[in-house]
């Protein structure tokens, strides 16, 4: 527990420090080796999946107000209710993820490899919007 914190926190804290698109991007693809080398080992893979769904979503906090910082009103004005239908369609995407992953799983209480997997689609859909959001703070 003291190892997922520690390196929760360590992750929060490059990511607040990461500037510009290069650093985010590779930003990226180190969490995605650092949660597949978690899953190749086999043990507590779902906490693997939650740990990588953590840091998807402090990426995406850090690239919403990355972008959001230098903007008029009118554009934060914007930008959060283009965030806000983000949010609505994340929301309805994990929704159906939970339906399926349970289906799949069969009667009785969800497997772990079925919550695993489901973690994980839902930290890709985050992961792809975090993608979205580094690509403006590009140009």
């Amino acid at each position: 527990m003291k190892y997922f914190i520690l390196t929760l926190s360590l992750t929060i804290l490059t990511c607040i420090n990461t500037i510009g698109y290069a650093q985010t991007q590779t930003q990226l693809t180190n969490l995605k080796k650092q949660h597949q080398s978690c899953l190749d080992k086999g043990v507590n893979m779902f906490s693997c999946s939650q740990q990588y769904y953590k840091q998807m979503d402090s990426l995406l906090n850090v690239a919403y107000n990355r972008i959001r910082k230098p903007m008029s009103q009118t554009e934060k004005l914007a930008f959060k209710n283009e965030q806000i239908k983000w949010l609505q369609k994340r929301d309805a995407f994990f929704v159906k993820v939970d339906k399926e992953a349970a289906a799949e799983s069969g009667p009785g209480p969800i497997g772990r490899d079925f919550l695993m997997i489901a973690m994980d689609e839902k930290a890709n859909f985050v992961r792809k919007r975090v993608e979205e959001l580094i690509k403006r703070t590009k140009s």
